[in-house]
């Protein structure tokens, strides 16, 4: 489950760091130390602006004494923030859940230099809800639902169902066809999910024990270009990606499986979409079911994207 910042300020949760080492210099100083890549003009500016603050969300001063076990919470921005190249689309929104359908390109939360432009801090700023939670994620390049929990309190009961794979979600995919045997159709991919080479990547241990289990079905092939439904009961990184590149199935326009490729600038996105999902709610006690209104492309505009990169 992602983390969330108990300090939220216009939708942008704070980050934090505590301070484990014994140390006489200031937070200034410390914070100098701790992230050398960082100007020292930059956190000064911050202290100015009230924006690194204590636990309780109080301002703390930049001379004050960095002792052990202080936490630190600060809000950050990012220069030259990727735009937005699509907005998402609200599909349901009640008390105790919003539904988003999320456009390819959209990172879920704030990570790296997308701050203001994720999906969470566009939901937050767009409800007025300030402690909203991704219940989930979705890889940048993956579009469809993702599911946020209103009420903080009630954060942990949705969080179980993803928990107790009580959760039912189907993706789609546009994939390459490479050497498939089509009568082994459905079937389920169990293996061990860990961090490969570059750090980014994950990859298959088939030695250690099954972390991660999706169930295949090919609906058709056109041309060597399939059509996959996919139905995962786990949710790894890139789980679906890595997945079906080792079936022989690597989705259109990944530049990660099943080989790492730097020449996809200006190719279209990856072919995966979070199709539905659905459960009964923990809260309310009803059925739920969503389905994401995008589309994925047709076999005819595969072609004409191919014939351009």
């Amino acid at each position: 489950m992602l983390p969330m910042s108990p300090l939220i300020r216009n939708g942008i949760p704070a980050s934090r760091i505590q301070i484990n080492t014994s140390t006489d210099s200031t937070v200034l100083a410390y914070l100098i130390a701790q992230f050398p890549q960082i100007a020292a003009a930059i956190w000064q500016s911050r202290f100015e602006a009230g924006l690194i603050v204590d636990s309780s969300g109080l301002p703390v001063p930049p001379d004050h004494p960095a002792t052990i076990g202080l936490q630190i919470y600060y809000w950050r921005d990012v220069i030259d923030e990727p735009p937005l190249l699509q907005l998402p689309t609200i599909l349901f929104a009640d008390e105790h859940l919003i539904v988003l359908d999320k456009p390819h390109g959209l990172v879920t939360a704030p990570v790296g230099e997308y701050v203001q432009r994720t999906a969470l801090v566009w939901l937050a700023q767009h409800t007025g809800h300030d402690y909203l939670a991704p219940l989930h994620r979705l890889d940048k390049e993956t579009a469809g639902l993702l599911l946020f929990s209103v009420q903080p309190k009630e954060r942990g009961a949705y969080q179980h169902l993803f928990q107790q794979h009580r959760i039912f979600k189907t993706y789609e995919a546009n994939c390459h066809v490479d050497n498939v045997t089509v009568n082994h159709f459905p079937v389920c991919r169990m293996s061990h999910l860990t961090r490969g080479e570059p750090f980014f990547r994950m990859e298959e241990k088939l030695d250690q024990p099954i972390n991660a289990c999706t169930e295949v079905h090919l609906q058709e092939i056109e041309q060597q270009i399939a059509r996959v439904k996919l139905h995962p009961t786990t949710g790894k990184q890139h789980q679906l990606r890595v997945h079906l590149a080792a079936l022989g199935l690597p989705i259109c326009f990944d530049p990660w499986y099943p080989h790492l490729r730097t020449d996809h600038t200006n190719q279209p996105p990856l072919q995966l979409l979070a199709r539905s999902i659905q459960f009964i709610d923990p809260i309310t006690g009803e059925q739920r079911a969503f389905k994401s209104q995008q589309q994925l492309l047709s076999r005819s505009e595969i072609d004409l994207a191919d014939l351009a990169t």
